[in-house]
């Protein structure tokens, strides 16, 4: 009962749970990584680490070790069906989640974190701080920090709401093509994503359709070429590589934002928390930032005032973003040719570019002037 009074329990072992416990570790703050499955799951599309994210990834130690599992992107380039509309200078990282994965819980175990494999939190007693593991191991902890995903059961106790099907649904797989940059297809019917990964000859594919009604939530179900070709429009160049691959569809859900993002004694980080539409490639990228940010207002304050000032300097970004990330989506599925031709014809101009990326990329939490709660 009293094995972990002292620790701050990370429910979730994802990028959040994972990048929260290295920088707690850092500043020797006792915690504890509890995980329900027995591993990292190796499930799960490809992730984008831009700027904003590779600054975090950097302060941990761990630029070099991302660099051998992702690949670097220096340029995106941008298609309104087959029309080449732009090339735009990028530094973005691809790769798949399980990488990142593998680079955050190699550290995180390597500077003495722990985690528990196996132990599914299955009830929470907020008020005495208490959790119930696998409905039977009761244990006191210092504070609870939900970074459990979308279908987080902590937020079910925290602050309830359901999953909205977010009227998008995505098709998934990895196709063996060599490419060196990212690219992005618009169309009404559908927009797609390639980009390469950390293998070389791979690339990563996300295909995104308005669909009424949603693939089911889950991103280990698969689908049929035929169904993925009558929803997706497919470059040509690229058709020979889909045939023959395991192909996979799931539904994109969302949640209300949330106006606190914290209760009594419990935190919400990442996916938990806001979770979003992923059409600006910023849902790791915003785990990460989470995860600094509380983890340095730990390190600063008692914990009441630590999840005070943890909201006060995310609650504004994260939902701006998840709205951006909203209006990203429409943008690529305009249907009106004259709204398509002044989509194209802004996107080649630096500053509407620059606009659109300053507030994501250039964001850095140690020099914004929002960490500066020492009152």
């Amino acid at each position: 009962m009293s094995k972990y009074n002292d620790h701050i329990a990370i429910v979730g072992a994802g990028i959040a749970g994972l990048a929260l416990g290295c920088f707690l570790q850092k500043y020797q703050i006792q915690n504890i990584v509890i995980e329900r499955n027995n591993n990292i799951s190796n499930e799960g599309a490809g992730i984008s680490i831009s700027p904003n994210g590779i600054r975090v990834i950097e302060r941990l130690g761990l630029l070099k070790e991302l660099k051998k599992k992702a690949f670097l992107n220096t340029s995106a380039s941008f298609f309104s069906e087959y029309e080449h509309v732009l090339t735009n200078p990028v530094n973005v990282f691809t790769s798949t989640r399980s990488n990142i994965y593998e680079i955050l819980k190699k550290e995180y175990l390597k500077i003495g974190g722990q985690i528990l494999f196996d132990s599914e939190v299955t009830s929470i007693n907020k008020n005495k701080c208490e959790i119930v593991l696998n409905k039977k191991d009761r244990y006191k902890v210092k504070h609870i920090v939900a970074c459990d995903g979308i279908n987080s059961l902590l937020r079910e106790k925290g602050q309830k709401n359901k999953n909205i099907y977010s009227g998008y649904s995505c098709w998934r797989g990895i196709i063996k093509q060599n490419i060196n940059n990212v690219n992005l297809v618009m169309s009404p019917k559908s927009h797609t994503v390639i980009y390469p990964t950390a293998q070389e000859g791979y690339a990563s594919f996300v295909g995104v359709i308005k669909k009424e009604k949603g693939f089911v939530d889950s991103w280990r179900e698969k689908g049929a070429f035929q169904d993925f070709a009558n929803d997706i429009i497919i470059p040509p160049d690229y058709i020979e590589a889909f045939k023959n691959i395991d192909l996979y569809r799931w539904g994109i859900y969302i949640r209300k934002p949330m106006k606190k993002l914290y209760t009594k004694n419990l935190t919400f980080l990442g996916d938990a928390a806001h979770p979003i539409v992923p059409f600006l490639g910023q849902g790791g990228c915003l785990a990460l930032e989470d995860a600094e940010a509380f983890a340095y207002f730990l390190k600063e304050h008692q914990i009441t005032k630590a999840q005070k000032y943890y909201n006060e300097n995310r609650i504004y970004r994260v939902n701006r973003i998840s709205s951006m990330s909203l209006n990203q989506g429409r943008l690529y599925h305009l249907s009106n040719k004259t709204f398509i031709n002044a989509r194209n014809r802004l996107m080649q101009f630096k500053f509407v570019r620059d606009m659109s990326t300053s507030f994501l990329w250039d964001y850095d939490f140690l020099n914004s002037k929002l960490n500066n709660f020492n009152s």
